[in-house]
């Protein structure tokens, strides 16, 4: 039988699915996004709801996949079946996609297509993880499960035993060697610190054999896969940028340190990351949004009075970046003033989260 007609013949039955933010509002889409991040779960329950010939799904994951050379017969097959949309998972763009009415392809490249929309699906974020965690209905008691299990999907749910096997097994697609997952776990272990590549480099070659050429294709290759982020300094381009993961757990699944200041600070960052704020950092403030003439502090232990005492030590900058909010995240803390033209507000991070 013709693997084509093989894959056409696939059903997708109704899977068990919590809707996400994301939804496929156009013809032609380039779903891009890190893996675990639920694109196939997606794309599942998508074709689960459409009539049964209709589409044609291909996983070029499929390990049975590399035996077969598809191009040239995809669209002459697409014409003759009357197939309205085309399905290309992990696909590696070897060759030019043929037309269909809609097509959705999914990469964890950060790249474009002509003609197509660019979707990016995000890991959890905090709304999406309430819907997933039907055990609490209080949303601290859901922050702090957040907190330690993390963003991925693929890792929800998972046994507090199970935990961190479960996780390091998974990090397995990301790092395919130990030199690898070397260099991963030096930028997990950098979460919330400014950095350069270059001296993360430097300080890898310290520990283990490695290569200026190898180390900086890899942390590329991580960084256009949304595995970590880097924000620049407002106003200073050429100074190091500071250094977050995709998930904030990822830390305490590659290395015994603990810094919960960090972790929740990039729980901080991941909130605006995914709503597409134009970010940067300070020298005084966690998040600078030129844009709203806002800045975010990230202070989750501190008391009401501290924390006044800690901002108005920084009223000169705010004033020379003509500020006019002022956000502190906290875990608790609950408070809002105006002082000088600004409003302050101190807000527990469920209620910031579920603001934005």
């Amino acid at each position: 039988m013709d693997i084509l007609e093989i894959l056409y013949t696939r059903e997708f039955k109704k899977v068990t699915y919590n809707v996400r933010k994301l939804s496929f509002d156009a013809k032609k889409i380039l779903l891009l996004g890190p893996r675990g991040a639920g694109k196939s779960t997606m794309i599942y329950d998508y074709l689960s709801q459409m009539q049964k010939g209709s589409f044609l799904y291909i996983d070029f994951n499929d390990f049975r996949m590399r035996d077969h050379d598809i191009s040239s017969d995809l669209s002459n097959f697409i014409k003759i079946h009357h197939i309205r949309l085309l399905v290309l998972e992990h696909f590696d763009f070897s060759f030019e996609v043929p037309y269909c009415e809609e097509v959705i392809i999914t990469t964890c490249e950060k790249r474009s297509l002509d003609g197509f929309t660019s979707q990016t699906l995000y890991p959890l974020d905090f709304e999406e993880f309430i819907s997933f965690d039907k055990r609490e209905l209080n949303l601290e008691a859901i922050f702090s499960a957040y907190a330690i299990s993390g963003t991925f999907p693929a890792i929800f749910g998972q046994h507090k035993s199970d935990f961190i096997k479960v996780y390091q097994d998974f990090l397995k697609c990301f790092a395919k060697s130990d030199l690898e997952m070397s260099i991963l776990q030096l930028l997990a272990s950098s979460q919330g610190t400014v950095v350069s590549i270059h001296s993360l480099f430097l300080e890898l070659k310290e520990k283990v054999k490695v290569s200026k050429d190898t180390f900086y294709a890899y942390t590329k290759k991580l960084q256009d896969a949304n595995v970590f982020f880097l924000v620049e300094k407002f106003g200073h381009k050429k100074s190091g940028k500071k250094l977050y993961l995709i998930d904030f757990t990822l830390r305490s699944v590659l290395s015994f340190e603990k810094d919960f200041i960090k972790r929740f600070e990039n729980i901080v960052y991941l909130e605006l990351l995914k709503r597409n704020y134009m970010l940067y950092y300070t020298d005084a403030f966690d998040f600078y949004i030129p844009d709203e003439a806002k800045v975010i502090l990230s202070i989750p232990f501190l008391p009401s009075n501290l924390i006044e005492g800690k901002l108005e030590r920084l009223s000169k900058h705010l004033m020379d970046l003509d500020v006019r909010t002022v956000q502190i995240v906290t875990m608790e803390v609950e408070k809002v003033y105006e002082q000088n033209g600004i409003t302050f507000e101190m807000i527990p991070f469920w209620s910031f989260a579920t603001s934005l």
